[in-house]
C-alpha cells in the first residue's frame, strides 16, 4: 500500500549464496508492503549476484537496486549504502544476507516511531539458530542503560534488527567512509544517542539469526562467547575500534552533555590506572552487566581503552 511509509531495506552481501534466497523470500512475506530493496554487493565471487538476478526475474514488481560495494568489509559496505544519495525513504532497515525475518518485523518496528523529526533508532532481540534454522536460544541482550555513555563502549542490539528514520540517517557524516569502523550499527547507536535522539529496544525477537562459520561478528549468548569478547577488550582490539569510532564522532552532532562524556572517554584512553577508571565512573560510562563493566574498568586501568 503506497499510503504506508516507504522503507528502504539496506542489504550488504558478500558470498552469501548459501542462505540469501531464504532471506529475500522473507522480505516478500512482510506485512508492511511499501518497501524497496537496496543491495550493495562487496565483490562476491560465488553465485550471490546470479541468485539476486534470478530472484529479481521471478519478482518483477519488487523495486530492487544492486550496486557494487567498496570492497572493504561489511561495515564499510553498509556505510556506502547510508551515504548513497540515490537512496531516499522515510525509514531504513539494515539487513544481513543470511537471516530470516519474521513477517511483522517492519510493521512492529514502524509502530514504535511517533516523532519523525527526532533521530530515532530501533533494535530488537533475535532467535539464534544454527545453519539449518534450528533454534539455539533467544539472544540475551536486554537493552538496559541505553544512552551515549553506554554506546561508547557497547552496542545495544544486533545490527540485523536495526531500523531507523531519516533524521537518524542524516547524522552519519561523510567522513565515516574514511575509517575502518568495526560495525555500522554500533556507530548508529553512538550517533543517535549522542545527538540526543531516541533509542528503542524491543525485547520480542524479530528474526532468525543464523549462526555459521562465516558470521562477521556473531551473537554473544554463552559464557565462552562473553569470555572471547572480554579477551578482545583486554587484547587491544577494542582500543582499535574506539580509535576509529572517535575519528567519526569528532565530526558528529552531540549534545553538550554527551560532548563532555566523549571528552572524558577520550581522556580515559590517554591515561591509565585509577585515573582512567575514575573518569569512566564519573561520566557514567559502563557496559551492560557487572562482569562486562568490570572488564571495561580493568581495561581502562591497564591502558587498553
Amino acid at each position: 500500500m503506497k499510503s504506508e511509509p516507504h522503507i528502504a531495506i539496506l542489504l550488504a552481501t558478500y558470498n552469501g549464496g548459501r542462505f540469501l534466497e531464504r532471506q529475500l523470500d522473507s522480505f516478500l512475506k512482510q506485512s508492511h508492503k511499501n518497501w524497496s530493496l537496496w543491495i550493495s554487493d562487496d565483490r562476491s565471487d560465488d553465485d550471490t549476484l546470479q541468485i539476486i538476478e534470478d530472484w529479481r526475474a521471478r519478482h518483477p514488481d519488487v523495486e530492487l537496486h544492486v550496486r557494487q560495494g567498496p570492497g572493504r568489509g561489511a561495515a564499510q559496505n553498509f556505510i556506502s549504502l547510508l551515504l548513497d544519495p540515490d537512496i531516499k525513504a522515510e525509514f531504513y532497515s539494515f539487513s544481513d544476507q543470511d537471516d530470516v525475518w519474521f513477517e511483522d518485523k517492519l510493521t512492529r518496528a514502524l509502530a514504535r516511531f511517533a516523532d519523525m523529526s527526532r533521530p530515532a533508532l530501533y533494535g530488537a532481540r533475535t532467535v539464534v539458530t544454527d545453519t539449518d534454522l534450528q533454534h539455539i536460544a533467544p539472544s540475551i541482550r536486554e537493552g538496559k542503560k541505553l544512552g551515549f555513555a553506554n554506546a561508547l563502549v557497547q552496542n545495544f542490539a544486533a545490527g540485523n534488527t536495526m531500523f531507523f528514520n531519516g533524521a537518524a540517517r542524516n547524522l552519519v557524516p561523510d567522513e565515516a567512509a574514511d575509517y575502518d569502523i568495526a560495525a555500522t550499527d554500533w556507530l548508529m547507536y553512538m550517533l543517535v544517542s549522542g545527538a540526543g535522539g531516541e533509542v528503542m529496544f524491543d525485547r520480542e525477537p524479530c528474526l532468525y539469526y543464523r549462526q555459521h562459520g562465516d558470521n562477521e561478528i556473531g551473537y554473544n549468548a554463552d559464557l565462552l562467547a562473553m569470555v572471547r569478547r572480554i579477551a578482545g577488550l583486554l587484547g587491544g582490539r577494542f582500543s582499535e575500534w574506539s580509535a576509529a569510532n572517535l575519528q567519526v564522532l569528532s565530526n558528529a552532532r552531540l549534545t553538550p552533555k554527551n560532548a563532555k562524556i566523549l571528552d572524558a572517554f577520550s581522556e580515559a584512553r590517554r591515561v591509565n590506572g585509577m585515573t582512567a577508571v575514575t573518569l569512566l565512573k564519573q561520566s557514567g560510562i559502563l557496559r551492560e552487566g557487572m562482569m562486562a563493566t568490570r572488564a571495561l574498568y580493568f581495561a581502562a586501568f591497564v591502558g587498553r581503552l
